[in-house]
């Protein structure tokens, strides 16, 4: 769970220094889909290994798509994105707190059945 809030909380700190205010193109549905398949993989065993590998794989992709590839000036982006420190500083703080959460789920037990 605390991995979980250190996630949102990255989350969070990502689109209130990029956007004002937390957004729904980051932070509502993270905290919506992590807390969903978060909550399935606990609370159901029938279900647990498909939210766990599911919520690890979602971790991974916001990780690697909006925590490290988002920050490159690739031409396919359909934004510029901004290069400054201020910028790169947020982009790693977010990176950290996701590599934590995708690091605690990785760590638990694999469910086997």
């Amino acid at each position: 769970m605390a991995g979980y809030v250190i996630a949102v909380g990255g989350t969070a700190l990502h689109d209130v220094a990029e956007f004002g205010a937390p957004s729904i193109q980051n932070t509502i549905p993270f905290v919506i889909l992590a807390g969903a398949l978060l909550f399935v993989w606990r609370r159901w065993p029938r279900l647990a290994r498909a939210a766990q590998i599911t919520l690890f794989a979602f971790v991974m992709l916001a990780l690697i798509g909006g925590g490290l590839a988002s920050v490159l000036p690739l031409a396919f982006w359909p934004w510029k994105p901004e290069q400054s420190a201020e910028h790169y500083l947020v982009h790693v703080a977010w990176t950290i707190s996701l590599a934590v959460f995708a690091w605690v789920i990785f760590k638990q037990k694999w469910v086997t059945a």
